[in-house]
């Protein structure tokens, strides 16, 4: 259990009680992404290797993980490679998560005449929207899956009576699909068994109908 957690929940953030923070405050939940230099370009550490940021929800409510199937509405040959009828969309990852400065320090504050400085939930709310704007492919780990190829499809922050101080968050990520494209060398289409189906596409420029007027004589 920590300070933040039970914080965020006596705030009034969840609007549940202290359990459903303590439940969630698991470390396992954090985003990862490639962190960039000052020129916007990846950044490496003292070794060379790429330089990892991390972002870690003080607690999370809720987890929605959406995977869907593309079927094929037309009938299928029986026999034929039900594959190509069916194709995998990108997996769909929803997540309500909160920050909070509710440390020690906060939590006096709250009684002091002065404002508190919340500026640290700024800095969140600024590094989450620089995840979207950079259209940064990030790594997500949840509560019970691991993602990676995620991009930060949209970025929604409410704020009410009771949720001033802190920041409370309605994240959607969406897979990036990638694939990867291979250039092979096919042979003359003199020494293939089948070159009309298995031939290199030939450029016969633009080719179009053309009218064609025939003319029949008359009988007698």
């Amino acid at each position: 259990m920590n300070i933040p957690a039970l914080g965020l929940g006596a705030a009034g953030l969840i609007g549940s009680n202290v359990l459903g923070a303590i439940w969630s405050t698991s470390p396992k939940r954090v985003i990862l992404w490639q962190a960039k230099d000052a020129a916007g370009k990846p950044a490496v550490d003292q070794s060379g290797r790429p330089a990892i940021s991390s972002l870690a929800p003080q607690v999370v409510v809720e987890e929605q993980h959406l995977d869907q199937l593309r079927l094929t509405q037309h009938p299928v040959e029986v026999g034929a490679q039900i594959t190509d009828h069916a194709f995998k969309l990108p997996a769909r990852l929803r997540i309500r998560a909160g920050w909070s400065f509710a440390n020690a320090a906060g939590i006096a504050a709250m009684f002091l005449p002065v404002p508190p400085d919340t500026s640290y939930l700024t800095d969140l709310y600024d590094t989450l929207l620089k995840i979207q704007t950079q259209r940064a492919v990030v790594t997500v780990v949840t509560g019970k899956r691991r993602y990676t190829n995620l991009m930060l499809e949209t970025l929604a922050v409410r704020t009410g009576e009771k949720s001033e101080n802190v920041l409370w968050v309605s994240a959607e990520f969406q897979e990036v699909l990638f694939a990867r494209v291979q250039t092979v060398t096919v042979p003359d289409p003199s020494v293939q068994k089948a070159p009309q189906a298995t031939a290199a596409p030939v450029n016969n420029g633009n080719v179009g109908l053309r009218t064609i007027t025939i003319v029949r004589p008359r009988g007698p």
